[in-house]
């Protein structure tokens, strides 16, 4: 079931919709960090990455890794509040 998540919602209170590891997750990708550099800092699989990715980009309205990465850039002041 897919949830609509940004009905209205302004960029801040987007990011405040990602769990804690999400937010670790997508400030490792705005970094550069490959997702098997992220499983490897995070201890957890490539394909565990590769999830919450797919939800973070669910959350955030991103359609691919691509609009997700420019989304971060643009949000990075508030991934770094976290």
């Amino acid at each position: 079931m897919k949830h609509d998540y940004n009905y209205y919602i302004t960029e801040p209170d987007k990011i405040e919709i990602l769990t804690k590891r999400e937010k670790e997750i997508l400030m490792y990708f705005n970094n550069g960090q490959t997702t098997h550099d992220i499983a490897d800092k995070l201890c957890i699989s490539i394909s565990a990455v590769k999830a919450h990715c797919s939800h973070i980009m669910e959350k955030m309205g991103c359609k691919n890794r691509i609009k997700l990465l420019h989304f971060a850039f643009e949000n990075e002041r508030y991934l770094r509040a976290f």
